[in-house]
């Protein structure tokens, strides 16, 4: 198997001064090291679908289920496993123990490109979760091939992002209390990553919103500007 990365995306590890609001552009990039997590690369299995089925109907009478695909990539569920998720890329089977993986409605963004600029593609995964009172959070991973027979796998704590945000909201003159549920998406471009959040009070209310431009750097994210709006 060809060397290869796999780049899955869980949260937003950021930590920048914070200015006024606007588009701003970072002077002294910051870097934000990533987490190791367990992956497991597996045989193939020889029954696995063809087709896309919506996971919230599946009726796990069959042992796999394609939730989903993209030109070079499919994403699987199976029917007894409730705790992990599988990637076939790259003639490669990797089983994921993603947090919020399963029992959730996903919609799932796929894209592969060399990301980091060192000749080999990537697959960027983008797994948007969304929960039962609607709001939504986007799983940033990071699976990396350590050599032909095994995987490194890491993810970005989701808090980091959500406390960032707060002492944004707050340094853009927002006293109100910031709730922990954000709804946020993520893109994946040509020239790295970008992540919009709408930020919301304790009631519910929309405060504002804030854009968020950064690049994948090794292990780890750097952020290159961000937007914020009341």
């Amino acid at each position: 198997m060809n060397k290869t990365k796999i780049v899955m995306i869980e949260c937003i590890l950021l930590a920048v001064n914070i200015v006024a609001c606007g588009k701003t552009e970072v002077e002294q990039t910051p870097t934000f090291p990533l987490t190791q997590e367990r992956v497991t690369q597996e045989e193939v299995p020889a029954e696995l679908p063809d087709s896309i089925e919506a996971y919230d109907t599946w009726t796990r009478e069959t042992p796999w289920c394609k939730i989903a695909e993209s030109d070079d990539a499919a994403i699987y569920a199976n029917a007894d496993d409730n705790t992990s998720l599988y990637v076939e890329w790259n003639h490669a089977f990797t089983k994921c123990n993603w947090e919020n993986g399963r029992d959730l409605e996903s919609d799932i963004t796929m894209k592969e490109q060399d990301i980091d600029k060192d000749g080999e593609k990537e697959l960027l995964v983008v797994l948007h979760n969304v929960t039962g009172s609607g709001t939504g959070e986007d799983e940033l991973h990071v699976l990396e091939t350590k050599n032909k027979s095994g995987f490194e796998a890491y993810h970005v704590p989701m808090d980091s992002f959500w406390n960032w945000v707060k002492t944004v909201a707050h340094a853009n003159k927002t006293k109100a209390d910031i709730a922990d549920c954000l709804l946020y998406t993520t893109d994946l471009t040509e020239e790295g990553i970008t992540v919009w959040a709408d930020i919301y009070d304790t009631d519910m209310q929309e405060l504002g919103n804030i854009t968020v431009d950064f690049v994948w750097n090794e292990k780890s994210l750097q952020v290159t500007q961000y937007t914020y709006k009341m």
